[in-house]
């Protein structure tokens, strides 16, 4: 079956408003170890020939980079010993800065689920794009407190709120959670 580039663009923000994200990443950066912001979209799958193939096409629109790799969950049974099962490996396409702009702006039309995010990411990147930089190093403190709160609209948005404490886990509260098997 042959798609012409717009099509493959519809099916991509339709691959991504199911399986991606969309998002701000906040990083440390420089001597003095100051916040930088940048924007990131990527989506991951389980290893697979046909996960393969759907990043592929993923970087042959947008650019990026695909990653491999391998990970190992950790079980502690009752009597404190710890049980390690493989986990199947993953493959992620990623795109940041430049690419992850000229992405959104491709992208952004076509978004159902995902397109609060997408609009919130142009406006970010409008706003706070200077070529290809988003270093943290020559921001003033009030830069920087501008772009960290898009990083929070983001991750409002993304369904993310603040770290738990151990005190609010499922487990230190004695409820009991569902296993995902």
């Amino acid at each position: 079956m042959y798609m012409d580039t717009i099509e493959k663009i519809i099916w991509a923000a339709g691959f991504i408003d199911a399986d991606g994200t969309i998002t701000i990443k906040r990083y440390r950066e420089g001597k003095q170890r100051k916040w930088s912001f940048s924007p990131h979209i990527s989506c991951g799958q389980v290893e697979s020939n046909q996960s393969w193939k759907v990043l592929k096409i993923l970087k042959e629109l947008f650019g990026g980079n695909i990653y491999r790799w391998e990970s190992k969950q950790r079980f502690r049974t009752d009597k404190g010993y710890t049980t390690i099962y493989p986990m199947r490996p993953t493959v992620s396409w990623q795109v940041t800065s430049k690419a992850a702009v000229e992405c959104i702006n491709k992208l952004k039309p076509y978004l159902v689920l995902k397109r609060a995010n997408g609009e919130l990411l142009s406006e970010f990147t409008e706003k706070f794009f200077r070529g290809t930089e988003y270093r943290a190093h020559w921001l003033t403190d009030d830069e920087r407190s501008h772009r960290e709160d898009y990083f929070y609209k983001m991750r409002a948005l993304n369904g993310k709120g603040k770290l738990s404490t151990p005190s609010t886990t499922k487990r230190e509260s004695g409820q009991k959670a569902d296993a995902i098997v």
